[in-house]
């Protein structure tokens, strides 16, 4: 019987293998692909990151909105003169119930991209212990600023409720709440304005490679939350010096 030969119109000896040079150009077309394919995907997750970010912040908006209408009007405090809130990270838990009682989803108040880049904490990485704090670490950052609030250790003898900040402790002195934000990505300019070709620093959530490639999402006390970049300049309605240290892109309330 001859042998079958059924599986290949040719003999073994005729069969032929892939030649080093056909191995490198395959192997070049992936490399190229993958180049091409890489800042898509980047970009894919970045969107989804901000996406995840808006979501945060819209949360953080409506509890704080919930939290005021319980509370006489009052937002939840924030520690006294203090610039803003990531670098008292931890006021909700120390000075009201507000991440207890209204938001206690501890990745509400962390930016994902912020995450990615760098957490933002003093002594240990305080993410993970969160709202607890590791023994080391005395203050945990959280990824967003919050510009209302009165100061708590100077409520009683405070007519105004001003909190240093920009920002209002009271519903009542909220009179454009669609112009008036509650709370913001991380977006610091410094003592003084800088450029737009220079790089922003790490107090960024989204940041890009100069101040015209950033931005951040803006909560308002209407509870819409609206995305601002530095494309076209630091507009003037958009930039304010908190608590007197740094500025700042955020809304100021309007007053009458």
């Amino acid at each position: 019987m001859k042998p079958s030969t059924a599986h290949s119109p040719f003999p073994l000896s005729q069969r032929r293998a892939f030649t080093l040079i056909e191995m490198l150009v395959v192997i070049a077309i992936i490399a190229l692909l993958m180049t091409l394919l890489a800042p898509v995907a980047g970009r894919a997750m970045e969107n989804a990151r901000r996406s995840q970010c808006s979501s945060n912040i819209r949360a953080l908006t409506q509890s704080l909105l919930s939290y005021a209408n319980e509370h006489e009007g009052f937002f939840p405090p924030t520690a006294p003169n203090s610039n803003s809130w990531p670098w008292d990270g931890d006021w909700a838990i120390r000075y009201s119930d507000f991440y207890k009682n209204y938001l206690p989803d501890r990745d509400a108040y962390f930016c994902p991209t912020a995450l990615k880049n760098e957490i933002i904490n003093e002594g240990a990485e305080c993410y993970p212990v969160f709202p607890s704090k590791a023994s080391n670490a005395w203050r945990v950052n959280t990824s967003y600023a919050y510009f209302f609030g009165y100061d708590q250790w100077d409520k009683d003898g405070e007519t105004n409720y001003k909190n240093g900040r920009n920002g209002y402790a009271n519903m009542t002195q909220v009179f454009s709440p669609s112009q008036s934000t509650m709370i913001a990505d991380v977006m610091k300019l410094g003592s003084s304005l800088p450029s737009l070709s220079a790089t922003p620093g790490r107090d960024w959530n989204h940041q890009g490679g100069t101040y015209k490639e950033s931005g951040g999402h803006l909560g308002y006390a209407d509870g819409h939350v609206s995305w601002v970049n530095c494309n076209a300049g630091f507009p003037d309605h958009l930039v304010y010096k908190s608590g007197g240290r740094n500025y700042y892109i955020h809304e100021k309330p309007v007053t009458k």
